[in-house]
C-alpha cells in the first residue's frame, strides 16, 4: 500500500546576491558613448541603461554608473542582462568595477570580458570575479569597449553580485558500461556552469542532473572512461517561502501517424517533458520580488521535516497579490519548471 503523506509547506531558494546596479536610472556619459534610459525594451525592474556608442577608439570607457558603496567580498561572480545591436566576439566588450568614481581607477579593481553577443539578442552572462577579497568599496560599474569598436546600441540590466563556489574537474567516477548513475560532491548546482567531461571532452551522451547533484546519462559511459565535472554551486538563502502548492508533470504530444496505418486509428509519440506549478503565500520581502525572473531552486516539502521533498529550478513566471479588508494580504505565485524535478528522501 503506498505511503500517505500530509501536505506541508514549499520554499524558494537563490544564491546570495547584492545588487550592483538596477540599471533603472540613467548612466553617465564616458568617451563616444551617450547614455540614456530605455523603459519599454528591459528584463526586470522599470528601466535599463541604454548606450548609443558612435566612433568609439579601442579602450574606451563609453558609459558609467556611480551609487553608495557596497561590500562584496563574499561573491564571487557577477550576473547581468546584455544585449548589442551588433554582434561582439569575446572580450571586445568589458565590464568595469571600481571603488574610484565613474571606474576611474588606476587600474580598476576588476575588467572582466563580456562573451559572445549576438546581436540584437538579450542575454543573461555569467561573469567570474578574478579577485573578490577586497572589493569590499565597490562604487562604480561601467562599460568599456576594448577591441574591434563599432557604431553601436548596448543595453544593460540588473547587474548582481553572486556567491557560488568554483568546483573545477572534479572527480565524478569511472564508467563500466553499464552504470547510468553518478553523484557530484555537491548540490545546489548552478545549471548554467555544469559541464560534465568524459576522459576530458564535454559529454556527447546526454544526461540529466537533479538539485541534489546526481547525474543520469541516457547510455552507461564507456568502460574506463574518466567521468569529470566543472561546476559552480550557490551559497543559498532562501527567497521566500508558500503554502497550498501543486505541480503538473506533463510532456509534449506529437502525431506520428504515417500512410502505413490501415486500422483507422491515430498514433502519437512523447516527446519533450516539463513541470510547471503554482502556491500561494502571505506578503513577502521586497528581495524576493528583485529574484523573480531568476532561476531560483523551488522545493515542495511533505510533512513536517525537510526530509521528504519535490525539488528542482523554476523561474517565477507570475505573482498575483489580492488585499481584502481585514484579512492578511495573499499572493499567488506561478512558476515554469527547468530540467528536471525530482523525488528526495534525504
Amino acid at each position: 500500500m503506498a505511503t500517505k503523506h500530509k501536505g506541508y509547506l514549499g520554499a524558494f531558494y537563490g544564491p546570495i546576491m547584492v545588487m550592483l546596479d538596477d540599471c533603472n536610472v540613467i548612466w553617465t556619459a564616458g568617451t563616444h558613448g551617450t547614455p540614456t534610459l530605455e523603459t519599454s525594451d528591459v528584463k526586470e525592474g522599470t528601466g535599463c541603461a541604454k548606450i548609443t556608442i558612435a566612433s568609439a577608439e579601442a579602450g574606451d570607457i563609453v558609459a558609467t554608473h556611480d551609487f553608495a558603496a557596497l561590500d562584496i567580498t563574499d561573491q564571487n561572480r557577477v550576473r547581468l542582462w546584455i544585449k548589442s545591436t551588433k554582434t561582439t566576439e569575446l572580450g571586445d566588450l568589458q565590464l568595469i568595477i571600481d571603488e574610484t568614481a565613474a571606474c576611474a581607477g588606476d587600474p580598476p579593481e576588476e575588467v572582466i570580458d563580456i562573451p559572445v553577443l549576438t546581436a540584437n539578442i538579450w542575454t543573461l552572462i555569467n561573469l567570474t570575479l578574478a579577485d573578490a577579497s577586497a572589493l569590499n568599496a565597490v562604487i562604480s560599474v561601467g562599460l568599456k569597449y576594448t577591441a574591434n569598436p563599432q557604431d553601436a546600441v548596448v543595453y544593460i540590466d540588473q547587474i548582481r553580485a553572486i556567491s557560488s563556489v568554483a568546483i573545477s574537474a572534479e572527480d565524478v567516477g569511472t564508467g563500466d558500461g553499464e552504470t547510468t548513475g553518478f553523484d557530484l560532491d555537491h548540490a545546489d548546482v548552478d545549471l548554467e556552469s555544469l559541464v560534465v567531461k568524459l576522459d576530458g571532452s564535454a559529454s556527447t551522451i546526454d544526461y540529466t542532473v537533479t538539485v541534489k547533484g546526481h547525474i543520469v546519462f541516457a547510455s552507461a559511459p564507456a568502460n574506463e572512461a574518466a567521468i569529470t565535472a566543472d561546476y559552480d554551486y550557490w551559497v543559498l538563502e532562501q527567497k521566500g517561502g508558500f503554502k497550498n502548492w501543486s505541480f503538473t508533470h506533463g510532456a509534449d504530444i506529437v502525431d506520428d501517424s504515417d500512410f502505413s496505418i490501415t486500422d483507422g486509428w491515430k498514433t502519437f509519440q512523447a516527446m519533450l517533458k516539463n513541470w510547471t506549478g503554482s502556491a500561494e503565500q502571505f506578503w513577502v520581502e521586497k528581495d524576493w520580488h528583485d529574484a523573480a525572473g531568476m532561476l531560483l531552486i523551488v522545493k515542495f516539502y511533505e510533512d513536517t521535516g525537510n526530509t521528504l521533498r519535490h525539488e528542482g529550478w523554476a523561474y517565477i513566471t507570475g505573482i498575483s497579490t489580492n488585499a481584502p479588508v481585514n484579512e492578511l494580504i495573499n499572493q499567488s505565485v506561478s512558476f515554469q519548471g527547468n530540467k528536471v524535478l525530482s523525488y528526495e528522501t534525504s
